[in-house]
């Protein structure tokens, strides 16, 4: 006799239930079950709920696989260390900049609450340190697990451009409010409650709050440009590629 049993993501496994004992095959059910990919999983006793940084600014911690998040853009205004981060304002200071600093959408205060701030890769890259101790800036790998553990394939998180959204990899990292109509697939099962909170060009332009999201890597592509992801109201993927340091990105931190 022999029985299907079906996985996620399309997986099924055939087992001949008359070559394994009934303890075998009950072995066989828990391993494989086990092996299945779920958005999240289950939060552990010593989990953190919240974190603070250096500020006391307060981020809610969500389990995603074997990783910790932050599930909110990151809104210091120092390093780690206590030392201040510059703020700046003026268009043509953002463009010349080759020192860590970060600016708030359109510059308005109240971006802050909803999308956090926009910081440039220099900020990223600081040896003084952007996110709490204990945490860092995620690397281009550390996206890779969260995409594969999201239902990514290994080849497609090794990609570029628009990836995972035959999986909806991108909805399940979106949030399900800010975000401007469509908001294609958009579930935030995952926890990670991805927010539009645009960008800063080079120029010192904003665009595209509502409508996308991007948050910086700690990957440096080349001497110009960093690696990226990026969520867009458009489509359920997420979006890998690299860009000029001097633009503005949100920032998420993963637990060392």
């Amino acid at each position: 006799m022999k029985t299907t049993i079906g996985l996620n993501q399309g997986k099924r496994v055939q087992i001949i239930l008359s070559k394994i004992p009934l303890l075998a095959f009950i072995s066989v059910l828990f391993l494989l079950s086990s092996c299945s990919d779920n958005s999240t999983s289950s939060k552990q006793d010593d989990d953190p709920s919240t974190i603070q940084d250096i500020e006391q600014n307060t981020y809610p911690v969500v389990r995603i696989g074997n990783q910790l998040w932050i599930a909110e853009n990151l809104r210091t205004t120092r390093y780690k260390n206590g030392e201040e981060i510059p703020e700046v304002q003026g268009q043509a200071d953002w463009g010349n900049l080759n020192t860590g600093a970060w600016s708030r959408y359109q510059n308005h205060v109240s971006s802050d609450f909803d999308f956090g701030k926009l910081y440039n890769w220099h900020a990223v890259s600081d040896p003084r340190g952007l996110c709490p101790e204990g945490w860092k800036v995620p690397t281009d790998d550390d996206w890779k697990i969260l995409e594969r553990h999201l239902g990514m394939s290994a080849q497609e998180a090794n990609s570029s451009m628009g990836r995972g959204g035959g999986e909806n990899v991108g909805g399940k990292m979106k949030s399900t409010s800010l975000w401007d109509d469509p908001n294609m697939g958009a579930t935030n099962e995952s926890g990670f409650n991805g927010a539009p909170g645009g960008r800063r060009l080079p120029s010192g332009l904003f665009d595209m709050v509502n409508r996308a999201g991007w948050w910086w890597s700690a990957t440096e592509q080349n001497q110009a440009e960093a690696v990226y992801r990026q969520l867009f109201y458009q489509d359920g993927q997420v979006h890998r590629f690299n860009t000029n340091k001097r633009q503005g990105l949100s920032v998420r931190c993963v637990n060392e």
